[in-house]
């Protein structure tokens, strides 16, 4: 067993967390069966319920980042269903909900809520003995070895289930109350960290979404432009195009990139390659002679499988990309950040969904890339735009980055601190 100690720093404004290990020798921890653990193990009803609106009727998917999440969307029962679910026992505060039908192994605690919830059967409340803590149990219900354990006691159905009794069933280990609490407290605050992080994320993808439609609209303007934005098609204002077409006996581990649609998607869910592909110095002269450089400014868009996605070329190093895949806009005219997200604007993306075809695939092809209609404004006004739809992307990865960081550090932890 490896202790130790979590600080917070902080640096740059934002919250970092440090993580010191330090040995020292501590009790061995206890095997012991879950069901010997708990003084109540139940699921949710396996009836069904009309819909009333005393109660509301949650599931498995109401379980999600170890919190109890509803609204008003959610079903409600009646009271008479609700008190007939709960005629031999009540939800308290820090029961451990555990999703047992279809995604297996989701936790949360019960919070204190002053509105009344009722469960459906892919849900179990679970509540441990004295001699266990609730945020411990919750915290080791989410460890490798225990979700290991869920996942090989599932039943392989086309909804994969676990039952009760495979449930008492699985082996945890615990230790001594103190060191349970100190556990919890530690993983739970960097859950509120995650949580926190998560809602900055939310939050900041909800304006970027807002801006999206109220800058390409119109309906905000910034301040000293008022002037009608013009409209136009593409093809009228640049070269729409591809390149030459690159065999898969040229394609080589290394030299220059060589890019698919599916690293474009990649790049723009900012991710990495994976498996990249380059082709030789020599062949790119070769083709380039014929098609022409890439250049910071151009615009490629991926024009089959998942449609529309663009990306932005901003460096001078040399790129080519398979033809046919990936639709290529030579931009000399539009400011290209506001290119770019006009072209993830609902309007220019239900063009291309529409223009794709009647297929089972839809293509977005260069004569669509060409008919691609769009409206904008003076240089200026363009630059405003796209400098603050860049900036603000470039905040949700910087905090999506901080999100993923901290989900790593939580899986570590988990794995580190529990035998």
């Amino acid at each position: 067993m490896i202790p130790y100690i979590v600080q917070l720093n902080k640096c740059s404004g934002l919250n970092q967390v440090v993580v010191f290990l330090q040995d020292f020798r501590v009790n061995a921890w206890e095997k012991r069966k879950l069901g010997e653990l708990l003084t109540l193990l139940k699921d949710g009803t396996h009836g069904t319920h009309k819909k009333g609106c005393f109660a509301f009727l949650l599931s498995a998917k109401n379980v999600t980042r170890n919190k109890l999440h509803f609204d008003d969307t959610d079903r409600k029962i009646s009271k008479k269903d609700f008190d007939e679910i709960y005629a031999n026992y009540h939800l308290v505060q820090n029961d451990i909900l555990v999703t047992i039908v279809g995604t297996i192994g989701r936790v949360a605690l019960f919070p204190k809520l002053n509105v009344p919830i009722a469960f459906q059967r892919s849900v179990a409340i679970l509540r441990p003995k004295n001699l266990l803590s609730p945020g411990f149990l919750a915290l080791e219900l989410q460890t490798h070895s225990v979700q290991y354990q869920l996942s090989a006691s599932s039943n392989m159905s086309a909804q994969a289930g676990i039952y009760l009794g495979d449930l008492k069933r699985i082996i945890i280990a615990i230790p001594e109350s103190q060191e349970q609490d100190d556990i919890a407290n530690t993983l739970f605050h960097l859950n509120d960290l995650i949580a926190a992080t998560q809602g900055k994320f939310d939050q900041l993808q909800m304006v970027k979404k807002a801006l999206l439609q109220h800058l390409f609209d119109q309906s905000m303007r910034f301040k000293g432009y008022s002037d009608p934005w013009e409209k136009r098609k593409l093809g009228d204002l640049m070269k729409v195009t591809s390149v030459k077409r690159v065999h898969q006996s040229d394609w080589r581990k290394e030299g220059v990139p060589f890019l698919r649609a599916r690293d474009i998607i990649a790049f723009n869910k900012g991710q990495k390659i994976k498996e990249p592909i380059y082709i030789s110095e020599s062949q790119y002269e070769k083709y380039v002679k014929q098609s022409g450089r890439v250049t910071p400014g151009d615009l490629l868009v991926t024009g089959v499988g998942s449609i529309g996605v663009p990306f932005v070329v901003k460096a001078k190093t040399p790129l080519y990309f398979k033809d046919g895949n990936i639709i290529w806009f030579q931009n000399k005219t539009l400011d290209p950040d506001f290119l770019f997200y006009q072209f993830t604007s609902a309007s220019v993306q239900s063009f291309v969904m529409s223009s794709s075809g009647k297929g089972t695939v839809g293509t977005f092809t260069i004569s669509s890339g060409k008919r691609t209609p769009i409206v904008f404004p003076v240089m200026s006004e363009q630059r405003r735009i796209g400098m603050t739809l860049r900036n603000i992307s470039n905040l949700i990865a910087a905090t999506q980055s901080k999100l993923s960081s901290l989900e790593s550090l939580k899986k570590a932890l988990l794995q580190g601190l529990f035998i």
